[in-house]
């Protein structure tokens, strides 16, 4: 249990990592959902290569690892049904609760894309390598009242470890391949951010899956992962009306 706890907060560091190096370089937020979503709701801008970037590079740090070191272990269910309800929840519930809009950015070159790809590499190292890939490991974690599992409390304390220090860096300067940093323009608690929360909640607890660690498995994880992805981008799919109608109040 301890060595799962060293793995899980190196895991976490790697994480914050790639975190780090997003935000202090090109002015993003990492976040595998806003990433993909943002590319599933057919924003046009300058940005798109970068996304698409940061996801390869998500999947091609953990197929790195694997050929050094065992951690392919995931654990998914065999239940289709449970799968496809999972992925439609966490779809569902995690882009109707992110409901905000973020600045385009100035310019695009090889750095802020070579940065894109490294943070990527980092973030899917982290998820490998903490047993975020791991479902029995999440599932773990969310049965408080039965065998709790605290990796995840390592996980995320060594993310805020590189993380802490990026956020006073951006109290500070400006990153150094964009004027400005995006933020989200939407910080209000409203009922989409309640109510997409919970049904994020609901798949993630019945499959031990979101969109980061589904999307850093897809190279090693088997049909199950995919069935869940493909399920999970079927969700965002289908809430995209709800989420486009947010922003346009939010703008107007």
């Amino acid at each position: 249990m301890i060595i799962d706890w060293i793995y899980g907060l190196v895991g976490g560091l790697f994480i914050g990592l790639g975190g780090l190096v997003l935000l202090i370089f090109n002015g993003r937020i990492m976040g595998a959902s806003g990433i993909l979503g943002q590319l599933i709701d057919g924003k046009q801008d300058k940005e798109n290569l970068e996304r698409i970037i940061f996801l390869i590079g998500v999947i091609a740090g953990p197929l790195i690892i694997l050929q050094f070191s065992d951690f392919s272990t995931t654990n998914v269910t065999n239940n289709t049904t449970q799968l496809v309800l999972a992925g439609l929840l966490v779809g569902a519930g995690t882009r109707i609760a992110n409901n905000g809009n973020s600045e385009d950015f100035l310019w695009i070159n090889m750095s802020r894309l070579l940065v894109s790809f490294v943070s990527g590499l980092l973030f899917g190292v982290g998820l490998l390598i903490s047993g975020m890939t791991d479902t029995a490991k999440v599932q773990g974690w969310l049965d408080i009242l039965g065998q709790w599992d605290p990796t995840l409390a390592f996980v995320m304390g060594g993310a805020i470890i590189p993380m802490t220090a990026a956020w006073a860096i951006t109290a500070k300067k400006a990153p150094l391949f964009d004027y400005s940093f995006s933020m989200p323009s939407n910080k209000t608690i409203d009922f989409k951010l309640l109510s997409g929360s919970v049904l994020f909640g609901m798949g993630w607890a019945l499959a031990g899956l979101c969109p980061g660690p589904a999307i850093a498995a897809l190279g090693f994880g088997g049909n199950g992962i995919i069935l869940f992805f493909v399920s999970m981008v079927i969700g965002m799919i289908l809430t995209k009306p709800i989420r486009m109608g947010s922003i346009s109040t939010a703008d107007g």
